[in-house]
């Protein structure tokens, strides 16, 4: 059966169940009246079997992303009803934004190795080169880098308002960097490619001029902690603005009003997660990472146990509670 053929034999019950889940979410009367309480579970199980059907023949993401929005809709008015909110944070932190990552994984994989191909080469480019920087930073930024990560500044520690403005400080330039990500994907996806490509560069001749120079016990030591979180928020913020983009490039037989109607609410929990991922990033990097007593094994440690925690909880939490 083709795409087409399949919409056709399933659309009235799709948009059936559309107008129900608007009525009952708006608490008004606006559902199909063919669907009772006692129909309603069983289109509910159905629509989820054309999901599964759709992925499995690999249908277009637009039709795959209706579909996951109708069983995640039906699913929260069906049993989430009565959840309080603090209650559907929980959930969603515990099962559906790992769901979620999961189910678009060709956007994160591809927000992915935008971002880390270029850090890799750069950091690789450094270490032949060390001046090459000069060629994407100007030298009084490079100098501030320096003195930043010199020996001298990393056996000072902090007062207790240094890290609070430093902790808001690197919230908003961690933001910055995640809705460049993403907003960049209304221009089609171009703006998130730039931005990832941009940003890859920038830290990889950073993290690659530091090392170099021999700094780079003073800079791995600082940005182990928070690295896990701050550079996945970012890579899962592209993921969003790309999958906002592919809506716009190919949204199939909708149209693109359409289409980026479907991908937005995806989206937006992408960006939401990478959010608060970014959050916690800032709140490591303005506490942990500039102590000086840690020893640095021990500061690398921790940030690689990080790495390991956040992609076993990608790869494994909720799958027990997946559609």
């Amino acid at each position: 059966m083709t795409q087409e053929q399949f919409e056709q034999a399933h659309e009235a019950t799709w948009r059936a169940f559309e107008l129900w889940l608007a009525g009952r979410q708006k608490r008004t009367m606006a559902s199909d009246a063919q669907l009772t309480t006692q129909t309603i579970p069983a289109i509910y199980r159905e629509v989820c079997a054309h999901l599964a059907l759709a992925r499995d023949r690999q249908y277009t993401s637009a039709l795959l992303d209706r579909l996951n929005q109708l069983a995640l809709e039906g699913h929260e008015v069906l049993y989430g009803a009565r959840t309080g909110i603090a209650a559907k944070i929980a959930r969603f932190f515990h099962r559906g934004f790992p769901q979620l990552v999961r189910q678009h994984g060709g956007v994160v994989l591809a927000s992915a190795a935008l971002y880390f191909i270029p850090l890799i080469i750069c950091i690789v480019w450094a270490q032949f080169d060390p001046k090459a920087i000069y060629h994407v930073m100007p030298a009084d930024e490079v100098a501030d880098f320096q003195k930043m990560y010199s020996s001298s500044m990393a056996t000072q520690g902090r007062d207790a308002a240094d890290d609070v403005m430093m902790w808001g400080h690197y919230i908003g330039n961690n933001i910055k960097i995640d809705f460049q990500c993403f907003a960049g994907g209304l221009l089609f996806g171009v703006g998130t490619v730039f931005y990832l490509i941009f940003n890859g560069i920038m830290h990889g001749m950073v993290a690659g001029y530091l090392t170099q120079i021999g700094s780079g016990q003073q800079f791995w030591g600082f940005v182990s902690g928070h690295s896990s979180f701050e550079l996945l928020g970012a890579v899962l913020a592209g993921a969003a603005g790309l999958r906002i983009g592919l809506a716009l490039i190919a949204p199939g037989r909708l149209s693109r009003a359409t289409a980026l109607k479907f991908a937005a609410k995806p989206a937006v929990g992408l960006c939401g997660g990478a959010a608060t991922m970014t959050f916690v990033a800032a709140f490591i990097e303005g506490f942990w990472s500039p102590n000086p007593w840690a020893p640095f094994e021990f500061k690398v440690g921790l940030g690689i146990g990080l790495w390991v925690l956040l992609l076993v909880y990608f790869l494994f939490a909720g799958r027990r509670h997946a559609a």
